[in-house]
């Protein structure tokens, strides 16, 4: 009777024990996490000197009247005032209309950001700019409690067709299909600026575990609605 009694009782501190462990493994994730977010930075975001100067422009990527027209994007749309826009990926359950802030003149207001949702790399271009590489940054791991938790954990999941969506504060919705995905270091610059002929969007984050590069998905656009016509 005794050895029966005591089989709960010795499951039960078995289970506390694995829960403990798998507590102390999470916290010491996030220490190393915040650790090396500190020390090499999970986003950088470019100066528009940087960008500028990899352009060879002097001023940044420039979106004039004359850009070339490419598929998906035959014409240019109205910069609406507020430049916030939305992003949703179907096949990524935590990123479904999550703020796409723009880039701040601090990093500071940068990183609340990227607390709140993710982040328009500065110097780099809108949707509805024929041409534009509109370059978004998203933490893999963020914080707790956040809207950065876990944003773009599976961003390295997407796959060739998998659907992007962008959403500008005029209601217009811009959709994109992923062409391609790659890993660059954290200086590197050029994955910025515009893909001849195409509009594209790109998504950034760190890669795992050591967060040293970057991991970019790109997707190209593929057509525009209003937000009612896209059913939103």
């Amino acid at each position: 009777m005794r050895a029966n009694a005591s089989a709960p009782l010795l499951r039960s501190r078995v289970l506390v024990v694995l829960a403990a462990f798998v507590a102390l493994a999470t916290l010491l994730c996030a220490l190393m996490y915040l650790s090396r977010a500190g020390a090499a930075g999970e986003y950088e975001n470019p100066g528009r000197a940087e960008v500028a100067a990899e352009a060879g422009s002097g001023g940044g990527q420039h979106f004039a009247a004359s850009s070339p027209r490419v598929a998906g994007h035959r014409e240019s749309f109205p910069a609406p005032r507020d430049r916030t826009l939305r992003l949703t990926v179907p096949k990524l359950a935590r990123v479904d209309d999550v703020p796409v802030a723009p880039a701040g003149p601090a990093a500071a207001a940068d990183e609340r950001s990227l607390r709140e949702g993710t982040l328009h790399v500065r110097g780099t271009g809108f949707p509805w700019q024929p041409g534009a590489n509109t370059y978004i940054a998203g933490h893999r791991l963020g914080f707790p409690g956040t809207k950065s938790n876990l944003l773009f954990w599976d961003l390295d999941e997407l796959e060739k067709g998998d659907r992007v969506l962008l959403k500008d504060a005029a209601g217009r919705v811009y959709e994109y299909a992923v062409f391609r995905e790659m890993v660059v270091g954290p200086k590197e610059v050029r994955i910025t600026l515009p893909v001849p002929a195409k509009s594209v969007v790109s998504l950034q984050t760190c890669t795992l575990p050591t967060y040293e590069e970057r991991l970019v998905v790109q997707a190209e656009l593929v057509g525009t609605a209003d937000e009612s016509e896209a059913g939103g």
